[in-house]
This record gives C-alpha cells, structure tokens and sequence, in this order.
C-alpha cells in the first residue's frame, strides 16, 4: 500500500504545511487553494541483501517545513550477528513515540515471517476474544503459534551459525 501526507506548501493558504492523507498518488493539490503542494510518501529501505533482518528503524514526526523526520524509533533482536540486514521505514503518518515503536515491532514481525523480500509492508495485530468458544480460542493460539514456528524457521535458517 502507498500511503502518505500531501502538504500544501502555499504561505498564503488557510492548509499551508497541515497534512492530508493520501492514498497511491504521487501528486499532491492542496484541496483549499488548488495549488501544487508536496507529497511525503511511506518508504522502505534495506541496508543489503542479507536473509534476515536483524533491525528495523521507523523514522516519525514528519516535519513539513523542513522536510525532514524529526525522530526515529528502533526494534533489534540483539541475539542475530552484526551481519544482518536493516529495515529503515520512513512513515509520515506516524506522529508519536509510542505508535513508531509499536510500528517497529510489527514490521520487524511482518519481515521476519515473510522473509526480506517482501514489497507491501501490512502490519497486523491478532486479537483473540477470550469470550469466544474454546475451539475458536484454541484454533487462534494454534494459528499464531505456527506463524511463531514459521518465524524462528526463517530465522534459523538465514543464520550462519545456528544451533
């Protein structure tokens, strides 16, 4: 998904550097003074071609007049060797600390099921209803443990050293 901010970069406009959010487009027309303003798009980037990712960073807090992201939060499995592959995420649509660092782990989960090739980075949360039906809890928990296995597999794998 191509996600973003578009800011309107008019002085003299009543929206002039406040975000509007922006889906697949890559042009941005400020909706109040029509005039071409700027698009800040969600990216991803990869530090090498290494099978697993070791680090994931999220740079927040966009700032429009400076064009530039004012702070970056990191999720890193220490226990991975020095060699690994980094994940940089520069994310407009991310504002605090708290939301940058839960973004952090869940691309850093996303990543490390799906393997470093991934295009479309989806975070998703798993939530299980302990009012449901045993079988329906159970059939959840069974499912998020297979993607844990599948998870630790990659992991493994991708290592040098693995025991």
């Amino acid at each position: 998904m191509n996600r973003g901010v578009g800011y309107c970069d008019n002085i003299d406009c009543e929206e002039y550097l406040k975000g509007v959010f922006l889906l697949h487009q890559n042009v941005f027309h400020c909706p109040r003074c029509r005039k071409l303003g700027f698009p800040e798009m969600e990216k991803y980037e990869y530090s090498n071609d290494f099978p697993v990712i070791r680090e994931v960073r999220v740079q927040f807090n966009f700032d429009p007049l400076n064009r530039r992201y004012t702070q970056i939060a990191i999720a890193c499995d220490d226990e991975l060797g020095p060699h690994c592959n980094t994940l940089t995420v520069c994310n407009p649509l991310c504002k605090t600390e708290k939301r940058a660092l839960k973004l952090a782990g869940l691309y850093f989960a996303y990543v490390s099921l799906n393997g470093v090739g991934a295009k479309n980075i989806n975070s998703q949360e798993n939530v299980i209803n302990l009012d449901d039906s045993r079988e329906i809890v159970s059939m959840q928990c069974a499912k998020i443990a297979k993607m844990w296995e599948e998870a630790a597999a990659i992991r493994k794998k991708g290592l040098p050293n693995a025991r």
